[in-house]
């Protein structure tokens, strides 16, 4: 069933009920005068004018209780016609939101109660009842749901200019649609621009107006979205939604407001590769504290992501999801909170005989009662023998019931209850006391005993691995079976109910799980090691090729050795040194004719000599200053595209421009092309070279970068930097 909003009795209400009964019980000289100034206030209230209950004029008797019960009164049939006005709006099946600027929220509400039942109607439910709404909107619900449509007149009427039929007692009628209004020069319908009223919309909240309505938009910062049920910006999960950006090889990793990519192991969103095994592990962000659960909520970590659990409320609470707290259930007058469900229900009033006078019936309505000048009595009730108000029947007193023979009959007001003995409850359906299986409620017994059902009662039995402790009565103590030293092979871990066997590291469980058995983690996993893996007891150990090493901390994996960066190559003090991947080779620098080595190793380049070039000869202009060497290594199986190499020049003044030209050299006989490669100028002075395509191991290439200098558009020198690429395994 839908939920509608709660229609909030206004204080003036509530203190006109307050008269009424308290002018109603005293029967004082006031309850004449006090009927004479209500009639006054009914009649008064004019729908044209909003303050015709504050008149006055009409009054012979001008005391503060008549003005008093005249403005009581006038402001209730206000509230009745602005409800019917409300009920009539939802009956024509127009929408309650229309109404939501009519500066009444009675017509409002009573448009939605409304609503709610001819909902509830259509849905083919009951119309009794919800505890859970006040006690005018619950007679609205009812009211509508109970409701037959009329024929509607307006399907035959004809309204212009957009302007829609309205189905009213004296006929249709037309106007315009809510949320435009008449146009006096056009007589056409335009539409209303709510955004122009002053904070139409919550705070931190953007109007914005559409065609007869509009909408509040809340905007929240980047990586966040605004989720309508807990009112509050959420982090948007980019793994999760494929909204992220990273390249293949690249592990995805979400945290508040934004995300990660990590070059390792793929392992999936939630997950992370660890470093001593190389296998995929669950990421705790409860424990890391990477979630963004609100106030309230409990981390709760799954397999790959988190969850937020509200917290758990005791008995008579609610929690708040805009607070994130624990609320007392408050209930409305007339209605008492229910421990075991949750929620209200309404309260009896009439199961209290002194609720309304001896000649008089007491009829329960929703949240509250009412009683009624009668002498028919109610069921369970007859009346005395003075014939003057009607007492309760004691059906047990005079056999007037129906409670098995082994139950005991409790009288109760209009009523009677059959109890039953204890260990037994009621089957109303066959009317006899049936057995209650304690057992099938839970948590009877301790946790490590079962429950045994009895007739009227139960026993506990302890469970295997527990013993009974004889002076505790159901007392199932843990029995210690590790006190037995050759039930394990390595070591014995005592559980409450029972015992674990646990070997060393390195070993595991055989299928008795008692006996420990050796680990061989090069079979379990061939690639443990780069290198040879070599199986020991508990353990392993990895064997590198030449040019490799083990890891200086764990000892697992093979790592290149440097043999430049530790000088252990065997180069000369001219050569330039470069590593490659499990070696590295002595490259000699020879300058061309014309230029002289600047410089020794992988410092060194080659300068032109002091020449003096003729301003026509742009052959001798346009040769470069200077010519870099420059060496790098990598492996064939990168992940692409790969920025291989960066140069960056110093231009000295902001009028110096800069123009490159690449080209592909030398590639050693294989077939590489230019276009397997991209320049990109970053900045203003800064040059990276990108590899698109992966290349072959034992390949290598060279490639030429030329920069030249422009001062006002004019040339004015070059420089020339080659770069050999080693490609390894």
């Amino acid at each position: 069933m839908l939920l509608a909003p709660k229609l909030y009795i206004s204080s003036f209400y509530i203190l006109l009920s307050f008269l009424i009964h308290c002018a109603y019980s005293s029967r004082s000289s006031f309850g004449t005068n006090f009927k004479q100034c209500c009639s006054l206030g009914k009649s008064h209230y004019s729908p044209s004018n909003p303050n015709s209950c504050n008149d006055y004029s009409s009054l012979n008797d001008k005391s503060g209780s008549c003005k008093f019960a005249f403005t009581i009164c006038c402001s209730q049939n206000r509230r009745n016609q602005e409800c019917e006005r409300g009920k009539k709006h939802a009956l024509a099946s127009l929408p309650c939101n229309d109404l939501k600027n009519d500066n009444c929220d009675v017509l409002t509400d009573c448009c939605n109660c409304c609503e709610l039942g001819i909902q509830s109607q259509k849905n083919g439910e009951d119309c009794s009842p919800v505890s859970e709404l006040s006690n005018e909107c619950n007679n609205v619900y009812m009211e509508c749901c109970k409701h037959q449509p009329k024929t509607d007149d307006c399907n035959t009427h004809f309204c212009p200019n957009g302007q829609i039929c309205e189905d009213t007692r004296s006929g249709p009628i037309c106007k315009c649609p809510n949320g435009f209004e008449k146009d006096g020069r056009t007589n056409h319908c335009v539409d209303i621009d709510e955004c122009k009223k002053p904070n139409i919309c919550q705070k931190g909240a953007t109007c914005q107006n559409t065609a007869g309505s509009y909408t509040c938009t809340r905007s929240c910062g980047v990586g966040y979205s605004f989720d309508a049920i807990f009112i509050s910006c959420r982090d948007i999960n980019e793994c999760m939604s494929g909204s992220h950006n990273c390249a293949t090889g690249m592990r995805c990793e979400n945290f508040p407001g934004s995300f990660r990519c990590i070059r390792e192991k793929p392992c999936g969103t939630g997950y992370s590769v660890s470093a001593y095994t190389q296998e995929c592990e669950d990421i705790d962000e409860c424990h890391l504290n990477l979630h963004d659960c609100p106030k309230g909520f409990v981390c709760e970590n799954v397999p790959g992501t988190f969850k937020c659990k509200p917290k758990e409320c005791g008995p008579g609470f609610q929690f708040n999801y805009n607070t994130g707290e624990c609320e007392q259930i408050k209930c409305m007058p007339g209605f008492e909170l229910d421990i075991k469900l949750g929620k209200c229900k309404d309260i009896n009033e009439c199961l209290n005989p002194n609720a309304c006078h001896s000649n008089e019936r007491c009829d329960n309505t929703v949240g509250s009662f009412k009683c009624t000048l009668d002498l028919i009595c109610d069921e369970g009730t007859e009346l005395n023998k003075e014939k003057t108000e009607c007492i309760d029947i004691d059906e047990c007193k005079i056999g007037r019931h129906t409670c098995p023979s082994n139950a005991k009959c409790v009288n109760t007001p209009r009523s009677y209850k059959c109890v039953c003995p204890t260990g037994y409850k009621l089957d109303e359906t066959r009317n006899i006391c049936e057995d209650i299986d304690e057992c099938a409620f839970g948590s009877v017994c301790p946790s490590n005993a079962h429950c045994k059902n009895t007739p009227g009662s139960f026993n506990c039995e302890c469970k295997q691995g527990f013993k009974l402790q004889s002076h505790i009565f159901y007392n199932c103590v843990d029995e210690d079976e590790c006190a037995n030293p050759n039930i394990c092979d390595h070591k014995c871990v005592n559980t409450y109910g029972s015992y674990q066997c646990q070997c060393r590291e390195g070993y595991k469980l055989a299928s008795d799980k008692k006996t420990c058995i050796d680990i061989n983690e090069c079979e379990l996993q061939p690639n443990l090691c780069p290198g040879e893996c070599v199986n020991t007891p508990g353990s392993y150990e990895c064997k590198c090729k030449q040019g490799f090493q083990l890891d200086f901390r764990y000892k697992k994996t093979c790592e290149d050795i440097d043999e430049c960066e530790s000088r252990t190559h065997t180069c000369s003090s001219k050569d330039i040194c470069v590593n490659t991947r499990g070696d590295f080779k002595c490259i000699k620098l020879d300058c061309p004719a014309g230029y002289n080595q600047i410089g020794e190793g992988k410092n060194s380049r080659c300068d032109r000599g002091p020449v003096t070039c003729k301003f026509s000869d742009m052959e001798c202009l346009r040769k470069p200053m200077k010519i870099f060497y420059s060496y790098t290594s990598i492996a064939y199986n990168v992940q692409v595209p790969l920025r291989i190499f960066t140069t960056r020049v110093n231009t000295y003044s902001r009028r110096i421009k800069l123009k490159y030209e690449f080209k592909l050299i030398d590639s050693q006989g294989i077939n590489m092309r230019a276009d397997q490669f991209m320049v990109k100028q970053t900045e203003t002075n800064t040059f990276d070279i990108f590899l698109l395509e992966q290349c072959r191991a034992s390949e290598q290439f060279q490639l030429e970068l030329k920069i030249e200098f422009y001062n006002d558009l004019q040339f004015s020198s070059c420089l020339l930097n080659k770069i050999h690429v080693f490609v390894t395994e």
